[in-house]
């Protein structure tokens, strides 16, 4: 388990990690916000966004949920809306 620190970044709260396998992501938010996703490889610079438009519960105050990103190792963004209470990732098995 890795606790995600989220720090202000302009108007939003921001936490980055790296993910060496599917993982559970678990927030609690200080409110109801959105939360956006990114993604890149070691090999770039360049942050992709993740389509979580298929998943409208990440805006919820409270997320639980299971992600996986095909390919690993690879560095997460997090970036919400709102303050992050708590925020933390256990990586899982497939």
């Amino acid at each position: 388990m890795a606790t995600l620190n989220f720090t202000k970044n302009g108007d939003k709260w921001v936490a980055e990690a790296t993910v060496n396998k599917d993982y559970m992501l678990y927030l609690q938010k200080s409110q109801m916000a959105c939360l956006k996703i990114f993604q890149r490889q070691e090999e770039t610079d360049e942050w992709g966004q993740c389509d979580t438009r298929v998943y409208p519960f990440l805006n919820y105050s409270t997320v639980c949920y299971r992600l996986s990103h095909g390919a690993y190792p690879m560095h997460v963004r997090f970036e919400c809306d709102a303050e992050v209470l708590e925020g933390r990732i256990t990586e899982v098995d497939a």
